[in-house]
């Protein structure tokens, strides 16, 4: 497994370090297992959105789409279910997950 995938070397380490700095005031980052994805997590109110990819450089791509984005908007679009007032609407929070 390399530096790249693990985060374990120098290299890893800084790209790590950058991404919390850059991210982690809104962003919870985590390496699920060794050798499997990096993930991201936010929730912005009900809505839960969830960022997988396989490296650290494929995750700094996908929060930095993801931030560019209004997170009501994709839980409107993605469920159509912004602005309604029945119980589809609450009984169970949107949840979006982007795989890099």
């Amino acid at each position: 497994m390399s530096e790249r995938q693990d985060g374990s070397g120098p290299a890893g380490s800084g790209k790590l370090a950058g991404l919390f700095r850059e991210y982690g005031r809104s962003w919870e980052i985590e390496h699920v297992d060794p050798g499997s994805a990096w993930v991201a997590v936010t929730r912005h109110g009900s809505f839960v959105q969830v960022i997988a990819a396989p490296d650290l450089d494929e995750l700094r791509a996908e929060l930095k789409k993801a931030e560019a984005e209004e997170p009501v908007t994709r839980a409107g679009n993605a469920l159509g279910l912004a602005g309604r007032n029945d119980s589809a609407a609450s009984a169970v929070p949107p949840v979006a997950v982007t795989r890099a």
